[in-house]
C-alpha cells in the first residue's frame, strides 16, 4: 500500500498507510521534503499529515524517522502550523515522546481521533487553515521527553511550629 503527497494552494498534505517498510519511509521522507520545498519556495504553507495507518509493530518501526522527516520544516518562516492526525490518545503520546524538541516554536498540533473522527479532521485543517487552536489537541513538548522514577514520600518531622498565613 503506498502513501499519498498532495500539495495545494494553502500547503501540503499527507496520508501515510499501515504497513510502510524502511524503504518506503526513506521514498516518503524525500517525496515529503520535495512537496513542502517546492510549496514553501512560492508562499506560505501549512502542513497536514494523517499517521492514523501508522499502528502496530510496522507503524511504530518508521514512526520515529517518519517524525523526524515530517517536523524538519517547522524552523522554516514559510511553515505557519502543522497537524498531526493520530489513531488514539496512545499513539499521540508515542509521537510526542518520540518528536519531543522538534518543535520549538509550537507551530504542530497532535490530534488523537478516538471516534471523534469528523471533528477532530474539521479541528485539524482549522488549526492548518487560519490558526483556529484546536480543543482536543496537544503540544509538543520543548525538550527531550524526560521519564521521572516513582519514589517513596519523605516524611520529614519537626519541632518547628508551623503558621498559616491570614
Amino acid at each position: 500500500m503506498g502513501f499519498s503527497i498532495a500539495s495545494n494552494a494553502w500547503g501540503v498534505h499527507t496520508i501515510l498507510p499501515g504497513a510502510m517498510t524502511e524503504a518506503d519511509g526513506q521514498r516518503w521522507a524525500a517525496a515529503w521534503r520535495e512537496a513542502v520545498d517546492s510549496a514553501s519556495a512560492r508562499r506560505s504553507v501549512a502542513l497536514v499529515a494523517d499517521l492514523r495507518g501508522l499502528t502496530g509493530a510496522a507503524g511504530e518501526a518508521v514512526l520515529a524517522d517518519i517524525a523526524a522527516a515530517l517536523l524538519a520544516p517547522l524552523g522554516r518562516a514559510s511553515v505557519t502550523r502543522c497537524a498531526v492526525l493520530l489513531a488514539d490518545a496512545a499513539q499521540s503520546a508515542r509521537f510526542a515522546q518520540i518528536a519531543g524538541g522538534m518543535d520549538a516554536d509550537h507551530k504542530a498540533r497532535l490530534l488523537p481521533l478516538e471516534g471523534r473522527d469528523r471533528v477532530q479532521i474539521a479541528a485539524a485543517y482549522g488549526w492548518a487553515l487560519n490558526g483556529t487552536e484546536p480543543a482536543l489537541a496537544d503540544r509538543l513538548p520543548r525538550g527531550a521527553l524526560v521519564r521521572l522514577t516513582k519514589t517513596k514520600p519523605v516524611v520529614a518531622e519537626s519541632s518547628v511550629a508551623v503558621r498559616r498565613a491570614s
